[in-house]
């Protein structure tokens, strides 16, 4: 199949039809392309990830122009905020149904069904108006069964509900919440937080978040800690894990030695019948902060080559924080120590 003119092959069985794009399906994996260039796609992907020596099996499925797109006879028409459907028969149980799902939320309904002016400029819209006035006034095909309505009112309604905050937010000048446009940090504090084999990618994404906003100089993961690029870190790092040099090493205790070596003060963040309280501990420059497995904290043989142990002091059945809480508690201590001094 690899060897024969595919173009040739798609033009004889595609009745005529103006062909759009194609898709092929092969054993091992799925391709994708344009019409234009199927030989050296295909032959690409064969290479490069199954081999020429192997039989493989190739499907090539042809999506023709069935019916040509008929030419608009009027512009599309712009969506107007004040602008709402023809009654579909049912939009007054429909407002009710969301307007008792908005009050639950807290909503207050005049801001978002229309009836108070909004203070941004016309043009820009309420897109918790929008949502609001598309599910009163549906489109022709939209359910009309009172069950699924009501089930759909409480999912629109809790949508509505974040739309309005975030448009309140972004009328309020006095809120900081967007981050900073420049793209690399003008100083790092000489901090590096050290991860001893953590479970949780969702923990390590965490502490990446904090060591981007501790403007921290690095973070070293070790052993079994997931490190970037990894899909569950960014998730809750929300990119901070791309602006925070990172390093791996396979032993905790590699690390240790390897810091200690250049002057860092090593600290292992554990509960311990040795440690000090954490604001008792001053904090030179450069300092290592090392935390450990959700479960088992950080390993006895790496705790032995640290050169101090501190916690925090917890009133509560658990003794210690989650990991990433700590992790943050510990590094802005330290960072306020520096400023203070």
């Amino acid at each position: 199949v690899i060897s024969q003119d595919i173009d040739a092959w798609i033009s004889e069985n595609s009745d005529g039809q103006k062909l759009q794009r194609y898709t092929t399906s092969i054993k091992h994996g799925r391709l994708t392309g344009s019409a234009s260039n199927n030989d050296a796609i295909i032959d690409l992907f064969v290479k490069k990830k199954i081999g020429l020596e192997n039989r493989i099996n190739l499907r090539i499925t042809v999506h023709g122009q069935k019916y040509p797109n008929k030419a608009r006879s009027k512009p599309k028409q712009a969506h107007n905020i004040n602008y709402h459907r023809s009654s579909s028969g049912d939009h007054v149980e429909r407002q009710r149904l969301l307007d008792e799902a908005l009050m639950k939320y807290g909503v207050t309904i005049s801001e978002v069904n229309g009836e108070i002016e909004d203070e941004v400029a016309p043009s820009m819209g309420n897109p918790a108006k929008k949502a609001y006035l598309s599910f009163v006034y549906p489109k022709s095909n939209a359910a009309s069964h009172v069950h699924s309505v009501k089930k759909h009112a409480e999912l629109i309604a809790a949508q509505i509900m974040m739309l309005n905050r975030a448009h309140k937010a972004q009328l309020a000048e006095y809120l900081r919440n967007i981050d900073n446009k420049r793209k690399e940090v003008e100083f790092r504090h000489p901090i590096v937080v050290v991860l001893d084999n953590i479970r949780s990618a969702f923990n390590v994404g965490q502490i990446f978040r904090t060591a981007e906003t501790a403007a921290v100089e690095e973070v070293i993961t070790c052993g079994i800690t997931p490190h970037p690029p990894h899909p569950q870190i960014n998730k809750t790092a929300l990119g901070a894990e791309e602006y925070v040099p990172t390093r791996h090493f396979s032993s905790t205790l590699e690390a240790v030695k390897y810091l200690q070596s250049r002057g860092y003060l090593v600290v292992a963040m554990e509960t311990t019948s040795k440690s000090k309280v954490y604001t008792s501990v001053e904090y030179p420059k450069p300092t290592a902060l090392i935390v450990g497995n959700e479960m088992y904290g950080i390993c006895t043989e790496v705790m032995d080559k640290c050169d101090v142990l501190v916690e925090i002091p917890c009133f509560g059945v658990k003794n210690s924080l989650n990991v990433a809480a700590a992790l943050a508690t510990n590094v802005f201590e330290v960072v306020r120590q520096w400023n203070v001094n």
